[in-house]
């Protein structure tokens, strides 16, 4: 289960990377709602919850409890911010292809753990 998290993870960052200036472009018209906040809230709170369920049994199993733990309380961070500041939040970080760049290699790094760790 972590590998196949790890390399959707490295997808995603990969994608960061290609497409960084395409990115905002496709973003522009999104808007941040209650049901977006709740929904990503959702999948973080079940990325965390899987990775600290499967960390007794990886090569690191305190670094993706701790990982785990960090995703469900980010999950919990979610849905206490309001929508008008998610909605700044992520304009501020469309406009920066860059920090989409180095969000992207984050992201490949960080799925390269969590295959390696399984």
């Amino acid at each position: 289960m972590l590998i196949v998290l790890g390399y959707a993870i490295q997808l995603l960052g990969l994608g960061g990377i290609v497409f960084a200036t395409r990115l905002p472009k496709v973003a522009a018209g999104f808007t941040v709602t209650t049901r977006v906040r709740v929904i990503l809230s959702t999948m973080r709170m079940m990325v965390g919850a899987s990775m600290a369920w499967v960390a007794p049994s990886t090569k690191f199993p305190f670094a993706i409890l701790t990982l785990g733990i960090l995703f469900i309380a980010a999950s919990i961070a979610t849905l206490l911010i309001s929508n008008s500041k998610s909605q700044s939040m992520l304009s501020w970080y469309l406009d920066r292809p860059n920090t989409i760049r180095a969000g992207g290699v984050i992201a490949l790094l960080f799925g390269g753990f969590l295959i390696y760790a399984q």
